[in-house]
Formats: C-alpha cells, structure tokens, sequence
C-alpha cells in the first residue's frame, strides 16, 4: 500500500492560533491520518486542538479504534474539548471514527461511515468504528470550516495537491478555522 496526502489548513480570519489541527504518521505498513477541530476557534480551541494531536501522534498504532478514541477522550479532561475523525491503516484494513462534525468522503470505494455523536474531552456517546478492507482510494477528511457542498468524485483523476487547494479555494469558509486532508491510498 502506498499512502500519499496533501493537507491545509489555516485559522479563523483575523486570529493567530488556529483551533484546527491535522495529524499524519506512517510507519512501516501502518498509518494514521487525522483531522481534529477544537470547539470554537482561538487559543483555548488551539491548545484543545494541540491535545489531541499529541496523543494521536504517540498512541501505538495497534491500539484498537474504541480504545485509542477512549484515550483521547480522556486526554483532553479538562479542555475545551474537539470533534475529530481518526483513520488508521493497518493490515490491509481501514479504520476509522469520527466523534463530531469533522466530516470523511470517499471516493473510489464504498464505504460504511457513521459520525459519532459527542465531544472529545466532554461528553462522549457510543462510539461507531467501521472497519474495511483496505482498497484504492481517495479520501477527504474536513472540519466544518470546510462547506460540505463539494463532490470528491468530481477530483478523480486530478493531482491530489491542485485537488486539495481547489477545494480549500473554493469551499472553506470564512466563518471558522478550516482544514483538508486528502489521500490516495493506491496499491
């Protein structure tokens, strides 16, 4: 499996800090692709933001999806909280979750997809984990600073970096933090 992504993201208009924040770690034959958007927007949605990144970025890959959600959860007590769509690659299997609003498209592939409902760090429901076997695809992980109004399918085909800054051009909002992250996941 090769795994190749382009990413942006940017703060709200007019702030510093922005309250988004997108993880990416390959190793060996695994990966972890994420993006995470603090409540809000500012410095205290940032260091929510911050929080969750830097769980993402230590958890053991292996972990199953409940528990690495569940250690996320409990590493942002206290904080703002974040929604957030976690993807992990690993032995030829796709999983992924979503707590919130951070939203995931595929195209090139079915795929079951269910948001969570809940927060990170605040109040967390039962959590639906989908689980498929890895296939060729281009996936779009997005915060609600991102409109929703755009359709991956019409990027097939199309370089994964113009796609990304095409989308982001044209679709993310002024009203929030925004981030993209695509990937192609190819044989």
């Amino acid at each position: 499996m090769r795994l190749d992504f382009v990413e942006r993201s940017r703060p709200y208009p007019g702030e510093v800090e922005n309250g988004d924040a997108i993880v990416v770690r390959r190793e060996a034959n695994r990966s972890l692709l994420a993006v995470i958007d603090g409540l809000g927007h500012g410095p205290k949605a940032s260091s929510a933001a911050a929080v969750a990144a830097q769980c993402l970025q230590t958890v053991d890959l292996e972990t199953p999806m409940n528990s690495l959600m569940q250690g996320v959860h409990q590493a942002l007590s206290g904080t703002r909280g974040v929604a957030a769509t976690v993807i992990v690659l690993l032995d030829a299997r796709l999983r992924a979750c979503a707590v919130g609003n951070v939203e995931l498209r595929v195209s090139g592939a079915k795929f079951p997809f269910r948001l969570t409902a809940g927060i990170l760090g605040r109040n967390l429901k039962r959590l639906y984990v989908a689980d498929v076997p890895l296939v060729p695809a281009r996936l779009a992980l997005y915060s609600d600073g991102v409109a929703p109004s755009f359709y991956l399918d019409d990027y097939a085909g199309r370089p994964l970096g113009w796609s990304c800054n095409d989308i982001f051009a044209r679709f993310a909002r002024s009203t929030d933090d925004a981030s993209l992250l695509l990937a192609d996941i190819l044989p």
